[in-house]
């Protein structure tokens, strides 16, 4: 009886996906009603029998690996635009919330740091962060890039990095994330079981990575270290199982959240990893939380408007804020081809991420104008976020260190040399 029922259970799931997946037509969910989440679905333009072996393929992968790791077919959500304006004005982040004015001479110039989501492509960013140590040097500023900023950011891999920046991990070990660790966070050759969950308007998504790897590094280079602290000040994105915009600060609220929780939240991509539930639940009793690269793959609007909050008493001053956005390469093609289907997923979050990151972007630049600093160059070839190679690695240190890149560094350090020192000396003295 037990394996009958077993049988009919897959046979439901079955006629489930030829129902919504294999229709001539994709069928349309019911229009959203107010306070409901804004769901992404894949589009399906391909040919029916090109559809039907893409399944097929998952499905017969999958059924014949050995069953140690569930694979979860879940609902992939993201924000919507009231969910993301209404999170953002809620905290502060708006560039137009009250605050007492201050004359120019009474605003601290405060410097801040941003670095965008992008999997193995965080290997650029990663040696940016060793670039700057180099040219920072060259005008005898020795110090950990933690006392360069002020306030430092980031979302998925983009946030790890930050993280790392602000807990003063050697930007050696950063790079080493990629170069060393790399395919063991992508293994090439996955082991995942068959285990499916399907969801109401039929958006599926898959994972197709344990996170055990990425915990395990995570906890050997953060260790027990809390937000709290940090040395410096951070902000670290995510989004909620339930569609809402998160942000992890080192302030009161999360401070005794670990470090290395909050950066596999940040980190959780949709159909990369499953979602995480820090231990520390608190708000997070009755969701978990995935990648911020849902709703804002290049976090630098929100590291500049905490510093207006922080520091300038909510009173937007762009000329004494200085942003450095670190980004992870724009692929000079279409993320998604034209015969998308579910196994496309990878390609849509990917092109999801970037839409995000080019908005902020435009917004910086009106903003602050020579002074937002970003790095973000064309890749001659589309990088997966998940694509660990040899060649690929070789091919973004290759990118990474272009002359262009290194210049935008020594430009904001030129811009930044004599900020930087006097905050140096102010907290030298300060010490003593």
């Amino acid at each position: 009886m037990k394996s009958i029922k077993s049988t009919l259970s897959l046979v439901t799931i079955i006629s489930f996906l030829n129902f919504s997946i294999f229709a001539a037509e994709p069928l349309q969910p019911p229009p959203l009603q107010e306070n409901q989440l804004n769901i992404v679905t894949l589009p399906i333009p391909c040919p029916l029998s090109q559809q039907k072996q893409e399944v097929k393929e998952i499905f017969d992968d999958n059924l014949s690996q050995p069953k140690e790791e569930p694979l979860r077919i879940e609902l992939s959500l993201m924000p919507s635009e009231r969910e993301a304006k209404n999170f953002i004005k809620d905290r502060g982040l708006d560039f137009i919330s009250e605050g007492h004015e201050k004359s120019d001479h009474d605003v601290v110039p405060k410097i801040g740091l941003s670095i965008d989501g992008g999997g193995i492509r965080g290997l650029m960013p990663a040696k940016w962060l060793k670039m700057l140590e180099e040219e920072l040097e060259k005008v005898d500023i020795k110090t950990p890039l933690y006392n360069v900023f002020d306030y430092v950011g980031g979302t998925s891999i983009g946030g790890i990095l930050a993280l790392g920046v602000a807990a003063n991990l050697p930007t050696a070990n950063l790079i080493s994330f990629f170069k060393e660790e790399g395919h063991n966070i992508f293994p090439k050759h996955k082991k995942i079981t068959y285990s499916v969950q399907y969801m109401d308007f039929f958006g599926l998504v898959r994972h197709w990575y344990n996170a055990s790897s990425l915990e395990h590094l995570l906890q050997a280079n953060f260790k027990e270290m809390s937000l709290k602290e940090a040395k410096t000040n951070v902000l670290v994105t995510a989004c909620t199982t339930k569609g809402k915009p998160w942000t992890f600060t080192n302030g009161e609220e999360y401070g005794d959240y670990k470090i290395w929780e909050v950066a596999r939240s940040t980190s959780a991509a949709p159909t990369f990893f499953e979602a995480y539930k820090p231990s520390l639940h608190g708000e997070l009793q009755d969701f978990s939380l995935v990648d911020g690269g849902m709703w804002i793959n290049n976090p630098s609007t929100l590291i500049a408007a905490s510093l207006v909050k922080e520091y300038q008493g909510g009173s937007f001053n762009p000329q004494s804020i200085s942003i450095l956005s670190l980004g992870t390469g724009e692929s000079p093609t279409k993320a998604i081809p034209d015969s998308a289907g579910m196994v496309h997923a990878k390609s849509f979050v990917d092109a999801l991420m970037t839409s995000h990151s080019i908005g902020n972007h435009t917004m910086m630049t009106q903003l602050f104008g020579d002074n937002y600093f970003r790095i973000n160059p064309t890749l001659e070839n589309p990088i997966a976020l998940n694509k660990v190679n040899q060649s690929v690695l070789e091919t973004l240190e290759s990118c990474a260190n272009r002359q262009e890149n290194r210049e935008i560094i020594k430009a904001f350090v030129e811009r930044n040399k004599e900020i930087i020192k006097d905050k140096l000396e102010r907290n030298s003295s300060s010490y003593y």
